[in-house]
């Protein structure tokens, strides 16, 4: 039975999940969260045109079901008789499957502190793009309006001073992947961290961003999207066109 992903129809906290089943070369299917929920607690527009949900029914796909979601958060994970919520420990499971997770006990520790790092910049990076607009969802805004654009220049030191961390890591060396010498969990949650915020201000400008120009982390970027089943994924119509669960990213 293949692996299945649940989730909403856009990448935010799905797609590190995604990229390590691409990296590992795994076969999954996807069933998506309805963007309206009945409770009201959380009001998504629409996925764009193109590629079609297939959504969950009924009570599979409603969030304050607790024999669905027992947090009340997705994404979910379906490995055979196994059911996870909580991303980061999704990773995890998925880095110890298919022998992504380090060759040690110290390789494990120091990309559970990597991972853990992620969370807190994916924190800062939420914090920006729901302040901005959270539930109900406008659809009047992008990244280009004067007041996304306003809160990104405030935004743009937090950024240098949350990815400063896995610069400084890649520099170290230098390095081409956070622990050891092989791409795990670790350089997946970081190349994702990163990639939404090359999104934010486009790569020229994060690169002359204060901070910047993170040429390490760039280039670790590009090295991990190059990757045998992460680039299959990264250039087919799999992916989500939309970031995040409203319009910005």
């Amino acid at each position: 039975m293949a692996l299945q992903l649940h989730y909403f129809a856009c990448r935010s906290r799905g797609e590190p999940i995604r990229l390590v089943l691409a990296l590992a070369g795994a076969e999954w299917e996807e069933r998506s969260v309805p963007e309206q929920q009945a409770n009201g607690r959380r009001q998504m527009p629409p996925p764009p045109s193109g590629r079609s949900p297939q959504y969950l029914e009924g009570a599979a796909g409603d969030l304050s079901n607790p024999d669905a979601f027992c947090f009340g958060t997705c994404p979910k994970l379906v490995d055979g008789d196994l059911e996870l919520v909580q991303s980061n420990a999704i990773l995890r499971h998925l880095g110890r499957r298919f022998g992504l997770y380090g060759s040690s006990a110290s390789d494990t520790a120091a990309i559970d502190m990597w991972i853990d790092g992620c969370e807190d910049a994916r924190q800062a990076y939420n914090e920006l793009i729901y302040g901005l607009d959270g539930p109900p969802f406008r659809d009047d805004l992008s990244n280009e309006s004067p007041e996304v654009a306003a809160a990104l220049a405030e935004y743009a030191p937090k950024a240098a001073a949350v990815l400063a961390p896995f610069e400084r890591r890649l520099r170290s060396g230098p390095r081409e992947y956070m622990v050891g010498a092989a791409a795990t969990i670790a350089d997946v949650a970081v190349m994702d961290i990163f990639d939404v915020h090359v999104h934010l201000w486009g790569e020229s400008s994060l690169r002359d961003s204060p901070g910047g120009p993170f040429e390490h982390l760039h280039a670790h970027r590009g090295r991990v999207a190059s990757l045998g089943g992460v680039a299959e994924y990264l250039a087919s119509d799999r992916r989500w066109g939309r970031i995040n669960g409203n319009l910005l990213g």
